[in-house]
């Protein structure tokens, strides 16, 4: 084999293995759109995520279209809290953000005051939070067992 041969070789191993580092995604998104009773859309609303777990939270507002998109969030429990003027505080518990999954929550909010609030309930409660299937198998030899 000549030089030039060894050469490309591990030139084309180098590129390989830098981009197999960029694959490990740790994040989830949570996009969604806020409309009013009648479905039209509500510009401008101020949406908060708030991190259920470490009390985190990070602020936007929707756009002309009603729609928020927050940046890529790590694995937790969520709580999103909408405020706009003429419409009722709406807070949605319960909202799980995965690892690469997005976690759509629509917002429909309701004529009234700003100091008036609405609690929706978790949308899940039946959800049994575990870790993925993946961390749960062991392998033993040539079976692999469940647990």
């Amino acid at each position: 084999m000549t030089w030039t041969a060894l050469n490309v070789g591990f030139l084309a191993l180098l590129v390989c293995a830098q981009t197999s580092l960029f694959g490990q995604v740790i994040t989830g998104t949570l996009p969604g759109s806020v409309l009013d009773q009648s479905g039209a859309v509500v510009a401008n609303a101020t949406v908060t995520v708030t991190n259920e777990g470490t009390g985190v939270s990070n602020k936007m507002g929707t756009r002309s279209q009603g729609f928020y998109t927050f940046p890529p969030l790590i694995r937790a429990d969520t709580a999103l809290l909408f405020l706009c003027r003429v419409f009722k505080t709406t807070i949605v518990k319960g909202n799980l953000v995965q690892v690469e999954r997005s976690i759509r929550v629509d917002v429909t909010l309701s004529a009234g005051a700003v100091n008036q609030e609405v609690t929706v309930p978790d949308k899940r409660p039946w959800l049994k939070r575990q870790p993925p299937i993946w961390a749960r198998l062991l392998i033993t030899g040539r079976s692999i067992i469940f647990r």
